[in-house]
């Protein structure tokens, strides 16, 4: 996947996976909720790594900070769903890095609505 069609993939991506995030962070992350986090994390694990891959591939100079962030987000969801414990410590770390998420997410995606629109 070359740069230009991992935005494109991007600008449909990013906007699913917020609207997932704020759904799961809308919650209190009960022992219930940290189960289903999971799961949904699982399902859209091999798109967003995909996409990682294609955006790391000959990234501009203006878009690197918004990369990186994306890229982090995948693997802080990586370690979200490697992680088996379930426990009161679990619930309020998955909670709090989700939220993070969220907000790398929005920057992230305002930053290709950005590149995209100025081209």
């Amino acid at each position: 996947m070359d740069f230009e069609s991992a935005v494109t993939r991007a600008l449909e991506l990013i906007p699913k996976e917020v609207a997932r995030d704020g759904e799961i962070t809308a919650h209190a992350m009960t022992i219930i909720n940290l189960r289903q986090a999971r799961e949904k994390l699982a399902k859209d694990m091999t798109d967003k790594e995909a996409l990682c891959a294609g955006l790391n591939n000959k990234t501009p100079d203006e878009l690197k900070s918004a990369v990186d962030a994306y890229t982090s987000t995948l693997e802080d969801e990586k370690k979200i769903v490697g992680d088996i414990r379930i426990n009161e410590a679990r619930q309020s770390i998955t909670a709090r890095i989700m939220r993070g998420n969220l907000e790398k997410k929005k920057v992230a995606l305002e930053a290709f609505s950005r590149y995209r629109g100025g081209k």
